[in-house]
């Protein structure tokens, strides 16, 4: 009898039919997006360690929702700072770990006129505004732009040019963000002497002079601060305070690291020694915490639970409802 005889067979394959059809489903459901933008405060007891923390961290928010996104603007200066080195981009990244995502759109050579050009494909390749507006940036431009006229580099930007360029590139991302955290970066001073050295090793025989002083670059951080004051953003003028920071109204943040010699916050004249990023890095913070305190990083929600607040059999739900194990 052929029922008979298939019927062994069909009890066999049942339960594993069953598993199949359920587990997948359940399976598939843990892979649809599900996302919920709460702060979610824990406990008081938790102590928990972030990596950039020297002691843990109590009372820590938690976010399902993106983290602070944070853009850097600038030349060399900035696309340096990312050095693993003790880079000051590096260590805004490491400040915020897991509160911000720190992007770097530092670019070697550029002034305030390639930025200005390039801004909406700089932009776009950072997911601004189509996935992204930034909630923090900073403008750190006009080294480049302080070239002498007519300088072999072909970099000089008019005064007036540049800081029509800096009011430029501020408008523009405010336009896309009106809430944006702003600050601007002056030039740092310029080490007349150890640049040319550098400047002739780089161009050779065409070098009959230095192509930028220490006393012009003054002149574009001058023109910055006045462009900051004009459109109510925050100014770090380099130039002023590493030489003398005692006048600096951020000397709170700075003096624990302070040379005895500006000339050694740079390495060649015009890019930060490891020092210098020490210093820029210190100060940037620290007028972070004087302008935008909402950004200090103790007050962040930080991106998701800790591993020990996850329930993990809940799946996705996990997440959504973090437990009180601390442990």
């Amino acid at each position: 009898d052929r029922s008979a005889s298939s019927f062994p067979v069909f009890v066999f394959l049942l339960p594993l039919l069953l598993v199949c059809f359920f587990g997948g489903g359940v399976a598939a459901a843990s892979f649809r997006p599900r996302f919920s933008p709460f702060y979610h405060p824990l406990p008081a007891s938790c102590d928990l360690s972030m990596a950039s923390a020297s002691k843990p961290v109590q009372n820590v928010e938690v976010t399902l929702s993106r983290p602070q996104f944070f853009l850097l603007l600038g030349d060399s200066i900035t696309q340096l700072s990312s050095s693993p080195d003790g880079g000051w981009g590096a260590t805004l990244a490491d400040t915020y770990i897991r509160k911000a995502d720190v992007v770097n759109k530092g670019f070697s050579g550029y002034t305030t006129r390639s930025m200005r050009f390039a801004l909406k494909r700089v932009l776009e390749s950072a997911g601004v505004p189509t996935a992204f507006k930034p909630d923090f940036a900073t403008i750190f431009l006009g080294a480049n732009d302080a070239a002498l006229p007519n300088s072999i580099s072909g970099q000089h930007i008019p005064v007036q040019d540049y800081k029509e360029n800096l009011r430029f590139i501020a408008n523009e991302i405010r336009d896309i963000n009106p809430d944006v955290k702003l600050i601007f970066i002056t030039p740092p001073p310029l080490d007349d002497v150890a640049f040319l050295e550098t400047a002739k090793t780089k161009w050779g025989d065409e070098i009959d002079g230095p192509n930028r002083t220490h006393t012009v670059t003054g002149r574009y951080a001058s023109a910055c601060e006045l462009v900051a004051n004009a459109v109510s953003i925050p100014c770090f003028n380099l130039y002023r305070d590493m030489q003398d920071p005692s006048k600096s109204p951020l000397l709170r943040y700075i003096e624990k690291d302070l040379q005895p010699k500006w000339q050694s916050y740079l390495k060649d004249g015009l890019h930060l020694s490891p020092s210098g990023n020490k210093f820029v890095a210190n100060g940037l913070l620290g007028l972070m915490k004087e302008s935008y305190p909402e950004l200090d990083p103790d007050e962040l929600p930080l991106f998701l639970p800790p591993f020990t607040q996850i329930d993990h059999s809940k799946g996705e739900d996990g997440f959504a409802h973090p437990g009180s194990d601390c442990t």
